[in-house]
């Protein structure tokens, strides 16, 4: 008896991946989250460009760490770029070249979720700092 091969799943994978891919990168997937490197560290990165974490601790000290995060990186948060949205925050900072949006949203009085959303233009994100702005904020709160 023959022991099948890898070659035989070939043609279906060849099928299969391209439609997938389409389908990921035409926006058909909704917000379904992508592993990237970052999600070592539990940041996750959706589809519509935004990088996010839940940390355990209450909104309080994360709001606290949020603005510590932005003086260590020199992001700019003047007055009125931040905004109290229901339980939540929401936050509009700038760099020179960046528009920086957070997201704080409390999931449980222990738990705040965190989301980044760092733009150059309506095109272009900016992942790498969307992701150390979230490593700050955990630094800033003692957690890796």
């Amino acid at each position: 008896m023959r022991h099948p091969s890898s070659r035989s799943t070939l043609p279906w994978l060849a099928l299969v991946l391209p439609g997938l891919a389409l389908a990921l990168s035409s926006g058909t997937a909704g917000c379904a989250t992508v592993a990237v490197a970052g999600a070592s560290q539990g940041i996750n990165y959706t589809i519509t460009n935004v990088a996010y974490r839940t940390f355990t601790a209450p909104m309080a000290p994360v709001h606290a760490a949020t603005m510590r995060a932005f003086k260590r990186m020199q992001i700019e948060c003047p007055k009125g770029c931040e905004e109290k949205t229901g339980e939540g925050f929401k936050f509009r900072a700038r760099t020179k070249e960046l528009d920086i949006f957070v997201k704080l949203t409390p999931v449980t009085p222990k738990a705040t979720k965190v989301a980044v959303d760092a733009k150059e233009n309506f095109f272009v994100k900016d992942k790498p700092v969307a992701f150390e702005v979230i490593n700050q904020i955990g630094l800033v709160l003692g957690l890796k």
